[in-house]
Parts: structure tokens; sequence; C-alpha cells
């Protein structure tokens, strides 16, 4: 304790630095900054606190059983000996844990092999449902190719239809063209005829002329001035005599006289032409008058047709003769329509683009001009002088027949092609197409298209109908009571479906489409679309295409529908 700092002499060392193991005093504390450092005193403080501990844990183990020497008594020997035992069944327990264990490893490799069949098995299912995975992307594959190979086609197709509409062209310039050549092969035909008489006339003047002079005939020409009423002679320097009358008017008159001749060529081969189709049509039109009182339907797949007589109400079957026309007999594709006591058909799959009128008379159809495109399972509707064919299978064309000039033109088309569409006219000035079947798949048309048919180039207007059905039925017939009301009769709501005796109504006002009790089908009927024929006094009639020998007679007034067989 008394000890000096080997670097302060003068101070005593009072503590120790136990990072460097020496005595330090306090002014050296600053040198050891960071170090751990003790007072000497707490050491030996520290000393005496860890020996009286010493003793006690010493009298502490004594008092436990054990010896100064360390060694054990008969207590510490028993504590031993019960450890032991306890290992001893400690190691009886693992023993009968590892059998146990055995005896369950052989009871799961049993297991197993019982199993392992199924397992087997089922992997071979989960490997052809992977096979059959792998083929399903194929087919989508494959499904994309024919997606990407069908809309090839389809411009394909297109190409050639433009291909073929450029051969037309070319075909009729090259028609054309030979009209031209044989135009003014006929004029110059007639401007050699023109001029052969003309010379022909002055020959016989001047020879009459010179006659009477008693001069040559082969020098002079006689001319009179008539405005004064003077006769000259003039000399013409010999030869025959003969001028080219034409060739002496001046540019004026000359360009004057070839426009004439050329209006006069044209005028009569438009009248020769004009003569050839009247004298046609009136051999085609033998017997070919309106028949107002008789409505009439085909039979598919026959040469006949059926005939409805308003005074008699009986039906009776004609035979038709197709000698010289396109088509053989009847399909159940074509359209028909009564109108102004006429009766026209059209389209079908084989004969798309054909248009008949029917010659009761001559018990033969007219053939009259083609559709400009092929229309079937489509709708025709009589609108003042003109017949409208609308949509169809695969067909979004919309043309008007012409009736006084037997010539089509094409409207605006829909959006969608409908088969079997309902046509009506409403205001004198709007057509209306709703119900059927859209596109080439089984959906049912719930909108409605409308059209101003006033206007040249009119747009159809689409509108939604209001209607409490899931569905709406197709195959039906439509009878037009007014500009406002509409009875559906029959048809389908699906192709998987029966024929349905049921009937709607619609309300153009609200655009509202429901079921109506009121009337009710004898039987279950298909129209096919068709229009009823307004018979008045409140009674409309169409043939049924379920059964083509029944007439349907609806009276809106007493709303009772009687079919005549």
């Amino acid at each position: 304790m008394s000890s000096k700092c080997k670097t302060h002499p003068e101070e005593k060392a009072l503590l120790i630095c136990v990072n460097c193991g020496k005595a330090i005093c306090e002014q050296c504390k600053g040198k050891h900054e960071g170090h751990k450092t003790l007072y000497k005193k707490e050491l030996i403080n520290s000393g005496k606190e860890l020996k009286m501990k010493s003793e006690e844990i010493n009298n502490s183990l004594i008092d436990c059983g054990f010896s100064d020497n360390r060694g054990c008594n008969n207590l510490c020997r028993e504590e031993k000996q019960r450890i032991n035992t306890n290992i001893e069944n400690l190691q009886k327990i693992v023993d009968e844990i590892k059998k146990t264990s055995r005896n369950l490893n052989n009871s799961f490799n049993k297991t197993f092999d019982d199993i392992y069949p199924y397992i087997m098995d089922y992997k071979e299912k989960i490997r052809k449902l992977n096979q059959l995975s792998s083929h399903i992307q194929t087919m989508k594959n494959e499904q994309d190719f024919l997606d990407y190979y069908y809309s090839y086609t389809e411009l394909k197709r297109k190409e050639n239809k433009i291909l073929d509409y450029i051969t037309s062209l070319k075909h009729k310039i090259e028609l054309y063209n030979e009209t031209i050549k044989e135009f003014n092969s006929g004029t110059n035909r007639i401007i050699e005829k023109i001029k052969e008489d003309y010379l022909f006339l002055i020959d016989l003047q001047y020879k009459e002329d010179m006659e009477q002079m008693g001069r040559s005939s082969s020098i002079y020409k006689k001319t009179v001035d008539r405005s004064t009423g003077s006769t000259n002679i003039k000399y013409l320097g010999g030869g025959t005599g003969r001028m080219n009358l034409i060739n002496m008017l001046v540019p004026k008159e000359k360009s004057k006289l070839l426009l004439n001749e050329r209006k006069s060529y044209i005028n009569k081969k438009k009248s020769l032409k004009s003569s050839e189709t009247s004298k046609l049509n009136e051999e085609s039109n033998e017997g070919d008058e309106p028949k107002y009182n008789l409505i009439f339907g085909i039979e598919p797949n026959k040469k006949n047709i059926f005939c409805f007589d308003k005074s008699t109400k009986a039906i009776s079957k004609i035979d038709l003769t197709f000698q010289g026309l396109q088509i053989d007999k009847f399909l159940n594709c074509f359209s028909t329509l009564n109108y102004n006591g006429r009766f026209y058909i059209s389209g079908g799959f084989q004969y798309g683009k054909a248009f008949y009128r029917l010659n009761l008379g001559a018990k033969t159809l007219m053939q009259l001009a083609d559709m400009p495109s092929a229309h079937n399972y489509h709708g025709m509707i009589g609108i003042e002088n003109d017949i409208f064919a609308v949509s169809g299978y695969n067909n979004k064309n919309v043309e008007k027949y012409e009736i006084a000039k037997n010539a089509w033109i094409s409207l605006t088309p829909l959006e969608v092609s409908i088969s079997w569409p309902g046509l009506l006219f409403t205001e004198n000035k709007f057509l209306y197409v709703f119900g059927g079947l859209c596109e080439t798949i089984n959906t049912s048309n719930k909108k409605i298209y409308k059209m101003d048919v006033t206007i040249p180039d009119g747009k159809w207007e689409e509108i939604d109908m209001n209607s409490s059905l899931q569905k709406i039925p197709f195959y039906s017939g439509y009878v037009q009571i007014d500009d406002k009301n509409v009875v559906v009769l029959g048809g389908k709501f699906s192709s998987t479906e029966n024929n349905m005796d049921k009937c709607f109504t619609y309300d153009f006002g609200s655009n509202n489409f429901e079921q109506n009790e009121e009337y009710k089908l004898p039987n279950r009927e298909i129209f096919n679309g068709k229009r009823f024929v307004d018979l008045n006094d409140g009674l409309f009639g169409e043939f049924s295409c379920s059964s083509y020998n029944r007439f349907c007679l609806v009276n809106t007034s007493t709303k009772i529908i009687d079919v005549i067989e």
C-alpha cells in the first residue's frame, strides 16, 4: 500500500492498471485512459470477501455429505445407484421404442406394397391427363391456325370477287367497244349511202339539164340561184361530173349532219330493242293478269303450288311446268310474297339470285331480273311499286326491286345477317326488321332495325326491344293490324325445341314485346317469317310452313284463328 510510483517517486502507487499489470499513481491515471484501473484497497477487500465465501461453500458441502477431501459418503453412492437404475430403465424404454419402430416400419412397407399399384395407376392417369392437356393446347393452336386460315380464305374470296367484278367490267368494256365499232361502221355505211343518194340525184339533175341544153354531160353542171331564180351553167372540167356533197359542206353543217345521223342510229337501235323486249314480255305475260282473289304458297321439293280462294275459302293445288327455267322444283329456302295480286318467288341455296313471278294462265314462272346477291331464308315485303329482299342466311344485304323497270337497287346493308326476319312497313315510310335468327348461329334477334325507305341512301337505326321474355321466337308469322300493333304467331324459341301454339304482340309505340293469351293457334305452326296478307275486314291469311296445304285465317276483331285444309 505504501509503495512509491516508479514514474512519480513522490506519489504513492495506490492504483493497479489491469490492462498493463502495473502499479500507478493518480497522476499516471491520465496516461492509462481507456484502461481498467482498480484501487489496491478494493482488491484487498475483494480477496477477503472471496475467502469468506469459500469457507461458507466448504461448510455447506460438508453439511451435504461431502468431506473435505472431496470424496463421496453413503448418501452420494445411493444417489449414483439411483441414477444408474434410471438410466437402465430409460435404455429399456429406448429399446422398446426401437422395436415398435421396426414393427411400424415393417407394417408401412407392407402397406406401401399394397397401395403401390394404385399409386402407379394414378401416376398413369396423371400422365394421360398431361397428354390430354397438351393435346388440348395443340387443338387450341390448330383452332388459331383455322381461324387464320378462314380469315385468309375470306380475304381470297373477296379478292376473287373483286377480280370477277373487274373481269365483268372488262367484258362490258369490250362489249361497249364492239358497240362503238358497230356504231362507227353503221355511221360510215349511212354516210356512204347518203353520199351515194345525193350524188345519184346530182347526176340525174345534171344529165337532165345537159340534155335540155344539148351540151356534153361530162364538163357542165346546171345550178340554180334560189334567191334570184336565175340559172347558171358551171364547167366541171371533164369526167363524169359527180360531186362529193359531204365534202362541199361547211364544217358546222357537216358536224350537224353527222350528229343527226348518230342520233337517228341510236334511236333506231333503242326502238328495235324495245320492240323485241315488248314482244318477249307480251309472250311471257300471256294469261298473266293479277289475281286479287287468290293467295299462293309453294310446296318445297315439289313442282306445284297451293292456291287459296278468298271468295270460296277453298284450297286447290296447281301443277307447274319448269321448262326453260334454271330451277326444276321449289326448295324450302325460297322466300315468297303475295303482293298486288301477284305471286313472287326468290332466292334459295341452289338458285340464290333467281327471281320469278307466277304466270297462272300459262302455269309456269316468268323469270325476272336476278337479285344483286344470293339470298336464302330471307324476307320479302312489297312497298308501293317496289319489292324489298332483306338479309337471310349469312347475307346482310338489303335490295329493292323496281317492278316497272324490272331492275334491282342495292340499299344500305344490315349490321348482322338475319334468317327468317320479320318485315313490317309503317307510316308510309319506315321499314322495320325484327325477329329471326342472327348470323349463322342459333341466337334469337332481340333488336329492331328501322330505316326510312323514302331516303335514297337511308341508314338503319337500331332500337332495343322491351320484353320480359328471355328469348324472341323465330319461324313466326306476322300480322300487322295497323301502324302500331303487330300479332306474332307461333314459331320456335330454339332449334332444339318444338313448335309453339303461343302468340305474342308487339307495340311500335313502346317497343314492347309480350305473350298474348287472347290469340292461340289451333296447331303448332311455323311460318318462316312470312307477313300475312291483308284480306280486308280485319282478316289476314297465309299458308303454314309446317303443313303446306294448311291455310291460317286470322280474325283480328274476334281474335280467332282458323285453319283451313
